[in-house]
């Protein structure tokens, strides 16, 4: 999950001459990265337009002779996932009955001919896009799609602490992440990370649950599972995934010396028009989801919310490698 600069930060490919700088124009630069920051973490991503050829079908609709991608084609994630994730239970400052499943990325673990396996089931996605499917399998093809490229990013930069640390915008500063830069094809059209999430899944799709389904390779993100999401699986899985975010540390807990707040995932807060239309909306749906909690659901209805977002990578809270 990212929150991001507006579009028309874009990288440019022209080279700039270099030059010296007055106090004025170090000034204007400060302040420009200080807007850019402000964007990246304030402004909600706009839709772009020039997507629509990827729109899924109705939900009744089934899946015609056109569509080349089932189940079977994310069976190459599932045993790549399978081989480096690392399962770990994690345990909530808010509700110490309840564990949750975390799944840690073991990075260094994977080789170059492990790395071109996840570029080959890349690569043969890209070849054939989901036109004709039916929604969930359209749903699942982008979802594998995102988590599969943003761990081929990672990577490709490993050892690193953090995805933001990879990528950079001009006059953005640094710790900006790859989210922006062009990261594959489909179909012809050129797809970022944001294109993916924020131009396909989340306007077309319209299912706030796939916050809960995308990756951003960070702790404070809705965790990896530890095989590819399937479309025979996709509500039970979706609806698990919500539940295990909503019951994690990662996304709800209180610190261990309780100043009277709860923190809440700033995912929330980035995309709450996804989840709610103002605050109070959404209490009543953390609350509608937590009935089984009344320790969770009394404090997301009556302490005051904290917005944390943990950016370590997805294998430093438990120090795996």
């Amino acid at each position: 999950m990212t929150h991001l600069l507006t579009r028309s930060l874009t990288r440019s490919n022209e080279a700039t001459p270099p030059r010296v700088v007055s106090p004025r124009g170090l000034a204007t630069i400060a302040a420009g990265t200080l807007l850019a920051w402000f964007a990246v973490f304030t402004l909600p991503i706009q839709p772009a337009f020039g997507f629509d050829q990827f729109a899924p079908p109705p939900v009744t609709a089934e899946a015609t002779e056109a569509c080349q991608v089932t189940d079977r084609s994310h069976v190459p994630f599932d045993r790549w996932l399978g081989q480096f994730t690392t399962r770990h239970e994690e345990q909530s400052s808010v509700d110490g009955t309840r564990a949750t499943q975390y799944y840690a990325v073991t990075y260094n673990k994977v080789t170059k001919a492990d790395r071109k396996k996840l570029q080959q089931y890349i690569a043969k996605l890209t070849s054939t896009p989901p036109h004709g499917c039916a929604r969930d399998a359209q749903m699942v093809y982008w979802i594998n799609l995102y988590n599969a490229l943003t761990l081929d990013i990672v990577l490709e930069e490993v050892p690193v602490e953090s995805i933001r640390d990879i990528g950079s915008w001009p006059n953005a500063g640094p710790l900006v992440g790859p989210w922006q830069e062009d990261a594959t094809k489909v179909d012809g059209v050129t797809l970022s990370l944001n294109n993916i999430e924020h131009d396909i899944l989340r306007p077309l799709f319209k299912d706030h649950r796939i916050h809960f389904a995308v990756n951003c390779a960070s702790y404070s993100c809705p965790t990896l599972l530890d095989r590819a999401w399937h479309a025979k699986t996709l509500e039970a899985d979706l609806q698990e995934a919500e539940r295990q975010y909503l019951f994690s540390p990662r996304g709800i807990t209180t610190k261990p010396a309780d100043d009277g707040a709860v923190y809440v995932s700033s995912i929330f807060s980035w995309y709450q028009a996804d989840f709610a239309n103002n605050e109070g909306a959404l209490r009543q749906y953390f609350a509608e989801r937590l009935e089984s909690s009344p320790t969770r659901q009394q404090w997301v209805t009556t302490r005051t919310i904290e917005y944390d977002y943990d950016w370590r990578l997805n294998n430093k809270a438990f120090d795996v490698r």
